[in-house]
């Protein structure tokens, strides 16, 4: 994009990302080549029916997806970085910081025993180095 002459470059890049799972009946395509991208001051919005592979795009996208899920095809390309030329401990700093989800799901999401403002903090403070004590 080019903006007053200016080239603009995507927040985050999805080409052709295709997410399987392996399932015994066979295999399952849950993300069949999705592609978007997202620019600076743009929002998105996944709408669709339950089990139509929102969140699996959601989590092949920060790859946070576990077996029997995996990305077969696709980039994902967060401020022209690919994600997945990236280690496990690059992808931590990056999410949370750069990059997040809200799952929809808040009894698999949130601890029923913890405040819920404690867990929303507690992501922000350990990717900004703080600590309870640094707060007051």
């Amino acid at each position: 994009m080019i903006h007053q002459g200016e080239i603009i470059e995507p927040l985050l890049d999805v080409r052709n990302l295709r997410t399987e799972f392996a399932t015994d009946g066979g295999t399952v395509r849950a993300v069949d080549d999705a592609s978007f991208s997202i620019m600076p001051g743009e929002r998105i919005a996944v709408v669709g029916e339950s089990g139509s592979g929102k969140s699996a795009m959601a989590m092949s996208i920060l790859r946070l997806l576990v077996y029997p899920g995996r990305v077969v095809g696709g980039d994902v390309l967060l401020e022209g970085t690919n994600l997945a030329q990236l280690g496990e401990r690059q992808l931590k700093m990056l999410r949370g910081r750069t990059v997040g989800t809200v799952f929809q799901d808040p009894m698999s999401s949130l601890d029923p025993v913890m405040r819920v403002s404690k867990q929303m903090i507690a992501p922000i403070m350990r990717n900004l180095g703080m600590t309870y004590t640094n707060l007051h």
